[in-house]
């Protein structure tokens, strides 16, 4: 093939990118065709007349609707299932990607893709395509990564949230994370540490700097008597711990409540001002022994 200033070079990585992904290696290309939309389908290659690669690509929505089965499914109507390559590619961050494992695909991250496009990109001779997507994908890390060099008494970004609640996932296993409307305009959220007792169920939910202490109930008839009385029990829980934990504002009603919070932010800094990662989770590894503490006292 004629050489265009690294194009070839970069595609193949690429396909061979989505075949590691996969746990394959790629084979020898000796054609390659290129499907856009077809069947709702992001981009489909075919390899070689036999071989399917669907690629989902996500700039920070998520997959929703069974759609990653629907795509498998319609493409086994025309390749065997073992000839069908299926690849997730997220160029932002994603709270779970349970579901995308359990629909059978691979996961390419944005990390993945600016270590594949940082050659071209930064060369004497640079790709355009590759120099303008790898201005944008690292142009996005940085927001994704900024929790760690900007001041916590600053307002975050929220993919710089997104980026700080990714580490806390791997320091509070079972943790999800997602963007959570409200009619104030609202927030990214962290939530873990799930309980019951009590006729109803506790967990942590954090709403940016706010620590909440929160109860699902899904009887409607108990909703008030529980939501009156977990607060004091989570205070009095809270002064054994040391944590400063009282009432929210409103107290208000529903299936899912905020009962309690920490009165102060509970990110831990350093002499600069920044995350000190560590002794933030100490502090929410103690908001868990409040929990612990309210719900073994009135299991």
């Amino acid at each position: 093939m004629r050489k265009t200033n690294g194009y070839h070079a970069l595609g193949v990585q690429f396909v061979e990118a989505l075949f590691r992904a996969d746990g394959r290696s790629a084979p020898e290309i000796l054609s390659l065709v290129v499907e856009r939309q077809k069947k709702s389908i992001d981009v489909l290659l075919i390899i070689n007349e036999r071989l399917a690669v669907c690629i989902e690509d996500k700039a920070g929505s998520i997959e929703h609707s069974g759609q990653l089965a629907r795509y498998f499914e319609s493409l086994t109507r025309r390749f065997t299932a073992a000839d069908i390559v299926r690849v997730y590619v997220q160029t932002f961050e994603q709270g779970t990607y349970e579901a995308v494992r359990g629909a059978g695909y691979a996961l390419v991250s944005r990390k993945e893709l600016i270590a594949i496009l940082k050659p071209y990109a930064l060369s004497p001779e640079p790709n355009d395509i590759a120099r303008d997507f790898y201005s944008r994908l690292t142009s996005i890390d940085h927001d994704v990564e900024s929790y760690r060099h900007q001041p916590v008494s600053t307002k975050w970004s929220p993919l710089a949230w997104q980026g700080f609640f990714c580490a806390l996932q791997l320091r509070l296993p079972g943790g999800m994370w997602g963007y959570v409307p409200n009619r104030a305009g609202g927030f990214q959220g962290y939530w873990w540490y799930w309980k019951k007792a009590q006729g109803c169920e506790q967990y942590l939910q954090l709403e940016e700097e706010t620590l909440c202490f929160k109860i699902s109930v899904n009887q409607p008839e108990t909703r008030a008597e529980l939501r009156n009385a977990w607060p004091a029990r989570l205070i009095e829980a809270g002064r054994a711990e040391a944590l400063d934990v009282t009432r929210p504002r409103r107290l208000r009603s529903g299936q899912a409540m905020t009962v309690a919070v920490l009165a102060a932010d509970y990110r831990a800094t350093d002499n600069a001002g920044l995350i000190d990662m560590e002794a933030t989770v100490a502090r929410l590894r103690k908001a868990e022994t409040v929990l612990d503490r309210a719900s073994a006292n009135n299991a």
